[in-house]
């Protein structure tokens, strides 16, 4: 899978508290959209093209996850390795980007992101796999 990519105003929402990472799962909802297009400085899920049909919904990232510091890195990290959407009805179309964002602040704000390298289609009982290691993204000084 691609790196990640942060939205251009994630470290502004971070720092302004709209995300708060304290508490495991307990503020913060995480989840994943599959988009078609993505507006890079829009910070909110409604201004990404979702993808749609098939029977698609996002995915809630559900296992544990915890936002930690180590020498000066900032991990958020995950205990699974994969969301696996199966399309059911029809096509879900034009897959692009797979969109991290929090669920619990107003306006849905986006994270990142993950880019393919083309647009993908998954036909009727296809499934489409999003794989990432333990850690979603890392947030270090420069």
């Amino acid at each position: 899978m691609a790196a990640f990519v942060m939205f251009q105003n994630f470290p502004e929402a971070l720092g302004k508290g709209v995300h708060d990472f304290t508490t495991a799962g307990s503020t913060y909802d995480l989840k994943m959209a599959l988009c078609s297009a993505i507006n890079a400085s829009d910070g909110t899920l409604a201004g990404q093209t979702k993808c749609t049909g098939g029977g698609y919904a996002d995915k809630d990232l559900s296992g544990t996850h915890a936002f930690t510091e180590t020498a000066g890195v900032g991990t958020m990290s995950y205990n699974s390795t994969n969301l696996v959407w199966t399309a059911s009805g029809g096509t879900i179309a034009n897959v692009k980007y797979a969109v991290l964002y929090d669920d619990i602040p107003t306006g849905k704000n986006v994270i990142g992101y993950w880019e393919y390298s083309t647009s993908q289609n998954v036909l009727d009982t296809e499934t489409f796999t999003v794989t990432f290691g333990s850690s979603l993204f890392t947030i270090a000084s420069a």
